[in-house]
């Protein structure tokens, strides 16, 4: 079950919230793809490449929150992950946001007790 899932709704029985997480990926659009895009408004068509940009900015992102649950271990994931697009000039940057949930350790068995006896 680890991964990256828009829904916040998770069994508290056996995960337990550890972060809130942001991750990011940005990519570049040429000045002249720019001005592709720009023209194409202007006469009411649909900009099939804007269109791609953004769905190759989520794939990216989707990859980097993927690659940071990965790096925490196989018994995270990622809820609640939200994502938010912005263009500046010739850039577009996506961000996400989420919450790192971690598998609740199992206790089998007796369990040892940290506590000090007085005498």
């Amino acid at each position: 079950m680890p991964g990256v899932y828009t829904t916040g709704v998770y069994d508290t029985s056996e995960w337990e919230p550890v972060d809130i997480v942001t991750v990011s990926h940005n990519e570049s659009i040429s000045a002249l793809r720019g001005i592709g895009v720009g023209i194409g408004q202007i006469f009411g068509g649909k900009s099939d490449l804007l269109e791609k940009k953004i769905v190759d900015l989520r794939e990216g992102l989707i990859k980097e929150a993927e690659k940071l649950v990965k790096s925490k271990g196989s018994d995270h994931m990622i809820v609640g992950f939200i994502m938010e697009t912005s263009q500046f000039e010739n850039a577009f940057v996506i961000i996400g946001t989420g919450t790192l949930l971690r598998k609740k350790r199992q206790n089998g068995g007796s369990k040892s007790s940290t506590r000090r006896h007085r005498r």
